[in-house]
């Protein structure tokens, strides 16, 4: 591989943007703690500016900062991972929302599902056929280092980042719909992740739930006399005590076996014991400051088809539907809490692109589509939302477009279904995919058109245009053909949403408040005399998103909202 040139650069002067249109910018921090990068802390070490007119800078002062990026204003802001930057630099000045080309965003736009690395330095070999000694960075956080190699290492990147975004916006030229999907979604979601609020925990009732789940553990593996963590010696006393002889102790193989007491106990103690250990004493400490506020690391996409994602805590993980106390404990910084939910996104998606007669139809009489489901692969219109074949037509209706077989419909129907009188196997698994399928042919002709696209191309998209890419040579291939364009179109409606409401409080000189995306639903933390102006803000700015994603869409979108003092409030 070719080796990096040396940059040259000028020291703290102001710079000459004559003739720039673009400036790559990169910071340095030292002495910072990797799992709290997303908390501004740590000790300032320099900052370079690249120029498109081929000049670079370096800056060590904070105290020029605000001159440096008042002269940078006119030009697009070139920045590798941006929320860390932004994030750290406003400890120093004042940054404004301005056009930000992040070559990280634009990566997992342009390569989402083909790439699984989007640093610098992957892109810089992909690009540029160079290698970066990216290794030397854990030196860099030492302020011993030499200080011409830290600024030269530090101009490098941002140098780099110059080259690497240029070719990237050639390809995005090439993809005016990929091109789309990063200026109109992600680039924005930059500053709405960058002014989240942080969200509360009532740490006490948190410290008292897991004191009572490994209490309840605990006392349910005295009672069977098993350490249920034990697996060797579990799968001899089931063998041993009641002729079960498994391959193994996983829950996956318990699962199978669920309605026998004693597996049934197994299973309950180690949920009980997980969640305390999980969701526990250190969790709090890791996480909470004294007051409870949690501050998480939210990512503009964290997955292939575009969603979020969080770390440092993982919000989305947060126990809901086995143990929906957790979200309980969730609670307001103000007086409310709002949570809003897309109505059956998947469900609807699902109309939108087949197209689907029955189910266009039923989505404009308004219909429970999870019952209509239920009555019309079983042919019975007197199902009521209680009964228990609901559950069937929606885990189906949801299972059809996650590319589910029988085995994994039946599979699924298994961990959700807790009546032993009620036949579940694969058989029945296909009669109800068989069933659907002829209730709603569009459905499964769209899906095939997918699969045949997504071997072709290698790429599916969402209706707006994303592309997930497609590994056809790993198995499971066409089920993320099937997937991929329902999880990410509801990626972009719900990071969509997100913007508009952004741009709809910094237009009304109004806090923003959002404090929780979790996959189709947004968490707003308001006080008691707010809740109807943000009720109105969230109702126009979803309005304003369903008519940019799908202008044309022969189905009405939806939400449901639910306020109350935590975030459990819609259970």
């Amino acid at each position: 591989m070719k080796t990096l040139e040396t940059q040259e650069y000028l020291i703290d002067q102001m710079p000459n943007i004559t003739g720039a249109t673009r400036a790559a910018i990169d910071l340095e921090m030292f002495g910072q703690d990797k799992e709290r990068l997303h908390i501004p802390h740590g000790k300032f070490a320099c900052l370079s500016v690249a120029l498109d007119n081929g000049r670079n800078y370096i800056y060590t002062n904070t105290l020029v900062l605000d001159e440096v990026f008042w002269m940078l204003k006119p030009l697009q802001w070139i920045i590798q991972n941006a929320t860390y930057d932004i994030r750290q630099l406003r400890q120093f000045v004042k940054i404004e929302p301005h056009p930000i080309f992040d070559p990280m965003l634009v990566e997992k736009v342009l390569w989402g599902g083909y790439y699984v690395t989007f640093g610098l330095s992957s892109m810089v070999r992909r690009y540029l056929g160079l290698y970066m000694a990216k290794d030397k960075y854990e030196e860099l956080q030492d302020e011993s280092i030499n200080r011409e190699e830290l600024f030269q290492y530090n101009v490098q990147d941002a140098v780099l980042t110059l080259k690497v975004a240029e070719i990237q916006q050639a390809l995005l030229e090439e993809q005016p719909d990929t091109k789309k999907v990063y200026e109109i979604i992600d680039a924005p979601m930059i500053w709405v992740v960058l002014d989240m609020e942080p969200t509360r925990v009532n740490i006490q009732g948190w410290l008292e739930l897991a004191t009572e789940n490994e209490s309840k553990g605990r006392s349910i593996e005295a009672e069977i006399g098993l350490n249920v963590y034990a697996y060797t010696k579990v799968k001899d006393h089931l063998a041993l005590h009641f002729g079960l002889r498994l391959e193994n102790t996983q829950d996956e193989m318990l699962a199978e076996y669920k309605h026998i007491p004693i597996i049934q106990k197994i299973r309950e103690a180690r949920s009980y014991r997980k969640m305390s250990s999980t969701y526990g004493r250190k969790w709090v400490e890791k996480h909470c400051d004294e007051d409870g506020n949690v501050v998480a690391d939210w990512h503009v996409t964290g997955a292939e088809t575009g969603r979020q994602s969080s770390s440092n805590p993982s919000l989305m993980n947060i126990p809901a539907a086995k143990m929906p106390i957790f979200r309980t404990l969730f609670i307001p910084r103000y007086d409310q809490m709002i949570v809003a939910d897309v109505s059956q996104q998947e469900p609807r998606i699902t109309a939108l692109m087949s197209k689907d007669k029955a189910l266009v139809k039923a989505f404009n009489d308004h219909e429970d589509i999870h019952l209509f489901i239920a009555r019309t692969i079983f042919d019975d219109f007197t199902i009521q939302k209680s009964d228990i074949r609901r559950k069937i037509g929606k885990r189906t209706g949801l299972g059809i477009v996650y590319g589910f077989t029988a085995v994994g419909l039946s599979s699924k129907l298994k961990e959700e279904i807790d009546d032993p009188t009620f036949e579940i196997n694969e058989d029945k698994a296909q009669e109800y995919i068989d069933a659907y399928f002829r209730k709603f042919p569009r459905v499964k002709i769209m899906l095939d058109q997918l699969v045949a696209f997504g071997h072709r191309h290698e790429y599916v998209t969402t209706a707006f245009g994303r592309r997930c890419w497609i590994n056809i040579h790993a198995m499971g291939w066409e089920n993320n053909c099937k997937n991929s364009p329902f999880q990410g179109g509801g990626a972009d409606m719900t990071k969509l949403w997100q913007v508009k409401l952004w741009e709809r409080c910094r237009n009304g000189g109004h806090r923003y408040p959002l404090v929780m995306p979790i996959h189709d639903e947004l968490v707003l933390d308001v006080s008691d005399d707010e809740v109807p102006m943000y009720l109105d803000l969230l109702d126009a700015a979803f309005k304003e998103t369903i008519q940019i994603l799908f202008p044309d869409s022969p189905i009405p979108f939806e939400f449901e909202h639910f306020e109350g003092a935590n975030w459990g409030v819609k259970a």
